[in-house]
């Protein structure tokens, strides 16, 4: 496999976990009520019909990535960039965070940017104004 030419379907496989193969490990897998919840772990999700500016979304997310890295437990996306004939695709864990060329728009697509975020008490507004900023055409 050479860089960014893997299928799709190898990236977002979801046989990463299979609950008939861990409750044939572990038949109590389900029973083991012990566990922990932690309310400041919270997600939410950007949407938006307008196209990014690349080069302000890639300084806002980096700034973001700076201060919340720590806190972002996970954060993925297909992005509208201005000027791109393709989707972006990217995401990221902590202060880790990648992207790369997805399919071309159609011509039918409905254009449009959505973006994931999972973290423990992140500043929701913070990140929204932000990203409203790095549309292109903001200032």
């Amino acid at each position: 496999m050479h860089f960014g030419e893997a299928p799709i379907a190898e990236i977002l496989d979801i046989r990463g976990f299979n609950l008939n193969a861990i409750l044939e490990l572990d038949p109590e897998f389900l029973e083991d009520i012990s566990h922990e919840h932690h309310d400041e772990v919270d997600s939410f999700v950007y949407r938006t019909s307008k196209a990014f500016d690349g080069e302000k979304l890639e300084q806002f997310l980096g700034g973001m990535i700076q201060v919340y890295g720590p806190d972002l437990l996970r954060y993925k996306g297909v992005l509208w960039m201005k000027g791109n004939p393709n989707r972006v695709v990217f995401q990221g864990v902590h202060m880790m965070m990648g992207g790369d060329t997805g399919k071309p728009w159609a011509k039918n697509d409905k254009k449009e940017s959505v973006m994931v975020f999972i973290g423990k008490s992140l500043p929701k507004d913070l990140f929204v104004a932000g990203l409203e900023q790095c549309l292109a055409g903001a200032k």
